[in-house]
């Protein structure tokens, strides 16, 4: 009867199957009743809900929806009860299996960590071992790396405690998402490992390659390299090729690490002709994106794009296949196709990226933003709107599971700084300075790519700051890499930034050098936009040095960046050249601020023409002659007649003699 009153009343529906489960009309209604009973009422609620959908499964009734085991553990956990724990850990468990099997990676380790805390862990068993395994592989599937080792160490205790040395030696050499300066403690586990296998085993082997990755990553490069030798001479002793080359991808990440990207390339494309018979699709993944990344540190496009292609095709497949990734592959196709102005590509990625995110799997892999819009706005037709757009990003959206803003959005608060400071916009240096200030506070909770980031994003205050200290300092952390463009740098290349912070440092000459190795590098790489800001900064430089040669100099690289902005569509800073070339086309005729008449009598001397033959020429007094010749020496800087003539020739101004004469008056 109470049932059917509540249906009448719109309080309650029917669900699925009909009259057998009903469910509230609106979430609100169940809120408000549940808010309403006191906490023991609720727990018992819970309780009767969690035994009856049991008594259900167990009788096999409602077999068309039965609940799904995450909503069992639910109602056990709500219930309070302890002498539950063992159908909490056991119901954890299933819904921990079905979110792994569905891509689920975070939501799997959350509830086998429930699982977990609802086993008793004093005792060693075989199971809680296999807990420890499973909580450890969601770890690291969700790219969890550091708590992922904490879990295999847990399975590892457990499996050696109980003399089960094999699981022990498996867990031991469980792979894990690696970058930079990630789970350095799993090395001690792998050291663990190793002293359970024999010498020259393929057990060996194998340890010693996921030691080797962690040595590695943890800038650890001559024992990394050490180890992972070690290992494919082992495996190519065992006749184990797939294993060999899995090595030689590991060295090549190390040397990534490293900074000696070079070798890192050479590593990874030697590693994927070893793979180019096998059948090792996610090995072939990730020698593609090794060499992806080193060939676009290295500014090699046509390399860069072939590798990302090939990471995209395998995202695509893997998609296809129901294991949805949409991460770092397509994240690093998207800044290859920014930095090259090709607009169109970048906001399909990113296009592409929000449909898959849309489908809200529980991996943070779906949390790459790449903002491909904003940026390429940035870069386009209305900056101010972009930055309003990305400031708006990374300070009011939430992320879902457990990965931090801080480290998701490393590099869109770079490009936040970047903006803030080629528009002047205070908010938003204000932003990316909280930011950066929180990163460094806490150095050894991030990692080293977020601190680098954050060490970028303190540059580019610096430069905006006009802070010669702070400027020296960045320079000094980041000069390192010179020559070179991570992806972590993701507003600016490292050399155009080396050169605004020794210009910030006014030294002018140094500048100028990192400068001219940012335009030798955009040229090579084929980075269209970022050439072009280069010429900007460059231009802007030489601007406030002065003089005719330096003037001359900027109008060149003013009408350089035009090229590419004309080309590429970038009215924004298109327009701030040519607002910078009409303003300094006067000087560059007129060097240093001399007048008309000044120039004038500056072609005579040049020509060792005397003040009073000057005078006659120009029909003015001999005195008047001499006033301007002293104002032209203390305007060029030079000391007599001679080095004003020198400077005469070096600023192309032209020689006359004393026939040529002006007109009186």
């Amino acid at each position: 009867m109470f049932i059917e009153e509540a249906v009448t009343a719109n309080v309650v529906r029917e669900g699925e199957p009909l009259n057998v489960s009903f469910e509230f009309s609106h979430a609100l209604i169940q809120k408000t009743i549940y808010d309403a009973i006191p906490s023991i009422q609720r727990q018992l609620i819970h309780g009767n809900i969690a035994e009856y959908f049991v008594s259900n499964l167990e009788a096999g009734r409602n077999s068309s929806s039965p609940r799904p085991p995450s909503e069992i553990a639910h109602h056990y956990i709500n219930s309070a009860d302890p002498s539950k724990r063992d159908e909490i850990a056991h119901y954890s468990i299933l819904a921990g299996d079905e979110a792994h099997a569905a891509y689920a990676f975070l939501d799997a380790a959350r509830h086998f960590t429930v699982a977990v805390g609802s086993t008793d862990q004093t005792k060693s068993t075989a199971a809680l071992g296999e807990l420890y395994l499973k909580q450890g592989l969601s770890h690291r599937w969700a790219g969890q790396g550091h708590e992922a080792i904490d879990s295999f160490i847990d399975a590892f205790d457990v499996f050696e405690h109980i003399g089960a040395t094999a699981k022990a030696i498996e867990v031991s050499r469980q792979p894990i998402g690696r970058g930079l300066g990630v789970a350095p403690h799993q090395v001690g586990l792998c050291e663990r490992g190793l002293a359970l296998v024999e010498e020259g085993s393929l057990d060996q082997a194998r340890i010693l390659n996921e030691m080797g990755a962690a040595l590695g990553s943890n800038q650890r490069q001559e024992e990394a390299l050490d180890a992972l030798e070690k290992s494919a001479a082992i495996a190519t002793a065992l006749e184990e090729p797939v294993l060999a080359a899995h090595a030689l991808l590991n060295a090549a990440f190390t040397h990534i690490w490293a900074l000696d990207i070079r070798k890192g390339a050479e590593a990874s494309t030697t590693a994927l002709r070893r793979l180019e018979d096998t059948e090792e699709e996610l090995l072939v993944n990730l020698g593609h994106r090794a060499a992806g990344m080193a060939f676009l540190i290295l500014g090699e496009p046509e390399e860069s794009q072939y590798h990302s292609g090939e990471l995209i095709k395998y995202s695509l497949l893997a998609r296809q296949k129901g294991r949805p990734r949409v991460g770092f592959d397509e994240y690093m196709a998207c800044v290859l196709a920014l930095r090259e102005g090709r607009w169109t590509d970048a906001m399909a990625i990113g296009d592409r990226r929000s449909a898959i995110g849309d489908r809200n799997f529980s991996d943070p892999e779906q949390l790459w933003d790449f903002s491909a819009s904003d940026i390429t706005q940035l870069f386009t037709d209305d900056p101010h709107a972009a930055l309003s757009n990305l400031v708006a990003t990374v300070e009011g959206q939430q992320l879902s599971g457990q990965v931090t803003d801080r480290e998701i959005r490393t590099d869109l608060f770079t490009v936040v700084a970047e903006a803030g400071r080629v528009l002047g916009d205070p908010a938003a240096l204000k932003l990316a300075d909280k930011w950066a200030s929180s990163v460094l506070l806490e150095e050894d909770d991030a990692s080293l790519m977020t601190g680098t980031a954050a060490s970028v994003s303190k540059g580019l205050l610096a430069i905006a700051n006009r802070s010669p200290v702070d400027a020296t300092a960045t320079y000094v952390l980041l000069e390192k890499f010179r020559g070179m463009w991570p992806w972590n740098f993701r507003s600016i290349s490292p050399d155009r930034m080396l050169g605004l912070l020794a210009a910030t440092s006014r030294d002018t000459e140094l500048a100028g050098t990192h400068f001219e190795e940012a335009m030798a590098f955009c040229d090579h790489a084929n980075c269209g936009p970022e050439l072009a800001w280069v010429c900007y900064d460059y231009a802007s430089m030489l601007n406030g040095i002065g003089g005719n040669t330096a003037i001359r100099q900027a109008i060149g690289l003013i009408n350089q960046g035009l090229l590419e902005t004309d080309r590429l569509g970038m009215t924004f800073l298109g327009d701030e050249l040519r607002t910078m070339k009409r303003e300094l086309t006067p000087y560059a005729s007129r060097p240093d601020g001399l007048t008309v008449r000044e120039i004038e009598i500056l072609g005579y001397i040049s020509n060792g023409t005397s003040n009073g033959e000057i005078a006659s020429a120009l029909f003015v007094a001999e005195n008047t002659v001499a006033t301007h010749v002293a104002s032209i020496l203390t305007k060029t800087r030079t000391s007599n007649r001679t080095e004003a003539a020198v400077y005469a020739t070096e600023n192309q101004i032209v020689p006359r003699t004393s026939g040529t004469s002006s007109q009186p008056g």
